[in-house]
């Protein structure tokens, strides 16, 4: 949704008093909402800098009876390279925004106990990113610190271009062999980021990685350098020290349980576990892997795993321990293929002996709109879509500290074959309650929906005083995926 920006000086007195806006045209100055975005680029290091907002629109929606939807939009200026802010008073309206994502712009709406808010927009990247050269090789030889074997696997991957290819093939040295000479075309590597690739530039690090199974044995760290149409990389690849072992307790045997308490009903739960050298973090674990498992209910969870983190000397990339847990259910919808809707369970720590890690953020049960739970695949909700979505839902009872609450609406669409339903992003939601009311236009008639309810606990100490930018560990996440619907009117 889209709305013309009027300047606010153009109101009448009495549009001001309406829209909840004090006079601008005399003495005291009035106080101001406003809502501020920092560029986060998450390479071999975490550089901020203000995201420039020129461009793109945010509106403060202000609950009003007397609009016929239920919302009043009041268009912000931009008064700031990254900030919009608006004289209003005695409240702190949600704010409805965009920003330059991938592939479109995203309408998000955050609904904070705070006047002023502060965003972290986070993007796995390197600044000044630009495109590779068409066609560019990367010719990667080096020599392993013992014989290649089976079991083993190779994989290029680089921090701030974010790519990762595990080679295949004639890329691989034979079996005994030490010698690696792989060449692969840069196009074929697959992308971290979920962004088209982009060239590596000297501020990148591009790495070989050797595993044996999901344990990191060796690496062979690159010079940097920026690519060009034919790259070869050399350098010497140490085997990896374990001197670090992973000492944490989870509790496998519960996760059933609490996905069990969501509607409609998810199955097939798996779990498993990742120790990773993290550059981007607390923003987020992305980073080579050290170590990895799998686990099932029947397990104690008790986890006593070594692993080496080379990159702590080489780059101070911190060690951070991941647990997940995931469900899922498939619908078919009448003469359509099925989809897929998920659960999911997450935490993310700075690990250290004996630490009992737990999957804290409550989980989301039932969601609704308009009051109506969204609890039975298939389903009609019959609504006046002139009026704002009433969206919410519940959450399972938990001791645990919300940082915040979440919510995002998909449509599914099929995919380029026709085999399946995928989904399709439209909006997204985030605030201190998990209620939002939500203009009427991002619901139509004879579509189908689906809404991924969210919570987080920890990670965001500032919060409370409206800043999303300032981020820790441990966090814990959750999500649970309502019922396939759609709307009529």
């Amino acid at each position: 949704m889209r709305r013309l920006v009027l300047p606010v000086a153009a109101a009448s007195a009495g549009c001001a008093q309406l829209f909840g806006i004090q006079n601008t045209s005399a003495p005291p100055i009035p106080p101001t909402a406003s809502l501020t975005v920092t560029r986060i680029s998450l390479g071999v290091s975490t550089v901020q800098a203000p995201q420039d907002v020129t461009g793109y629109n945010a509106t403060f929606e202000v609950p009003d009876t007397a609009d016929p939807s239920g919302l009043r939009a009041v268009a912000a200026g931009q008064t700031a390279t990254d900030t919009w802010s608006l004289p209003i008073k005695d409240t702190n309206p949600p704010v409805l925004f965009t920003l330059p994502d991938y592939p479109t712009p995203l309408d998000r709406l955050y609904a904070f106990d705070s006047r002023d808010v502060t965003v972290g927009y986070p993007w796995f990247e390197h600044p000044g990113a630009v495109a590779p050269p068409m066609n560019a090789t990367v010719n990667v030889k080096t020599t392993l610190p013992s014989a290649f074997v089976a079991g083993q696997s190779l994989e290029v991957f680089t921090v701030g271009s974010w790519s990762a290819l595990t080679l295949s093939g004639t890329q691989l040295p034979a079996i005994n062999a030490t010698a690696v000479d792989a060449t692969y075309t840069y196009s074929t590597a697959s992308s971290l980021s979920g962004t088209p690739l982009t060239a590596i530039s000297q501020a990148d690090e591009l790495m070989l990685l050797r595993y044996t199974g999901a344990d990191l044995t060796a690496v062979m760290e690159a010079a940097p350098f920026d690519m060009t149409a034919t790259n070869t990389i050399t350098g010497s690849m140490p085997a990896v020290t374990h001197d670090q072992t992973l000492m944490v307790n989870v509790a496998p045997g519960t996760v059933d349980a609490r996905f069990a308490l969501g509607k409609p009903a998810v199955t097939g739960t798996t779990m498993s576990w990742s120790v990773n050298a993290s550059p981007g973090s607390p923003y987020a674990s992305l980073g080579p892997q050290l170590q990895a498992g799998s686990l099932t209910a029947m397990d104690t969870g008790a986890l006593n795993v070594s692993y080496g983190n080379p990159f702590t000397a080489s780059h101070a990339w911190p060690t951070t321990f991941t647990f997940s847990g995931y469900a899922h259910r498939t619908y078919t919808p009448p003469a359509m293929p099925a989809v897929t809707v998920y659960a999911g369970l997450t935490s993310l720590v700075a690990p250290t002996a004996g630490q009992n890690v737990g999957l804290d953020a409550p989980l989301p049960t039932t969601t609704r709109i308009d009051g109506m739970p969204l609890d039975t695949d298939g389903m009609t909700i019959t609504r006046d879509n002139t009026q704002a979505i009433a969206m919410s839902f519940d959450v399972e009872t938990s001791t645990a500290p919300v940082a915040y609450y979440s919510m995002l609406l998909y449509e599914l669409v099929p995919n380029a074959g026709n085999t399946a339903l995928v989904y399709d992003i439209k909006f997204g939601a985030a605030g201190a309650s998990p209620s939002f009311l939500v203009p009427p236009s991002y619901l139509q008639p004879g579509h189908l929906y689906v809404i991924r309810s969210g919570v987080q606990s920890g990670g965001a100490p500032n919060v409370s005083t409206g800043n999303l930018v300032t981020r820790s560990l441990p966090v814990s996440t959750s999500y649970f995926d309502s019922a396939v619907f759609s709307v009529s009117p």
